[in-house]
């Protein structure tokens, strides 16, 4: 299963938590402006997405485009680099705050938790019409060619690690250690075929 729906406006962030004073206990609490948003992201998820609902155990790939309303002050030929996406948005919010508000809203609505999230991408760029479009789906599993690279390259990082301590340390039992690790890495390989 595929979703997407798109998030009208400026994209928006998560803002840092805010502490008030409550006589004698400190409060910890979310920023009007981020509750705002996080509530816009759950209202248009729920009425575009018609309130899917991804398995528990799902693991998930989230895409997530970001499009800045384009300035109004900057030059034809500024504007025109914007609109064909040459030039990209080096101005808050960050990626990694546009990915938190989106993920932390939709937690226990499109899934039970953004831990599920194992793939993600975002993107950011000017737009005419500044909007967020979010894209959640299945991962697809890797495939047997990615995983037998994977653990290729996990055993050229142990033989440069070995050779690492083999120069600097003399107490280790390094062809022990090195033994020890390759078989369990093989031991994964098999299990996993």
């Amino acid at each position: 299963m595929k979703v997407s729906f798109s998030v009208l406006g400026e994209p928006g962030s998560k803002g840092r938590p805010r502490f008030a004073r409550v006589g004698n206990y400190t409060r910890a609490y979310t920023p009007q402006k981020t509750e705002n948003y996080e509530n816009l992201v759950k209202l248009e998820y729920r009425v575009q997405c018609k309130d899917y609902k991804f398995p528990d155990d799902a693991q998930l790939d989230v895409r997530i485009l970001a499009y800045f309303g384009i300035p109004k002050s900057k030059s034809n030929k500024m504007k025109r680099l914007m609109e064909d996406k040459t030039l990209r948005p080096l101005k808050k919010p960050d990626a990694d705050n546009i990915i938190k508000v989106i993920l932390d809203s939709l937690n226990g609505l499109a899934y039970k938790d953004d831990t599920q999230v194992v793939d993600l991408q975002i993107r950011r760029f000017y737009g005419v019409d500044p909007k967020v479009v979010v894209t959640i789906q299945e991962a697809k599993p890797l495939s047997e060619e990615t995983k037998e690279i994977i653990r290729r390259k996990r055993l050229e990082h142990i033989e440069e690690l070995m050779d690492y301590i083999r120069r600097t340390e003399t107490s280790v039992n390094v062809e022990e250690l090195f033994d020890r690790v390759k078989k369990e890495i093989e031991n994964e390989s098999a299990e996993v075929r």
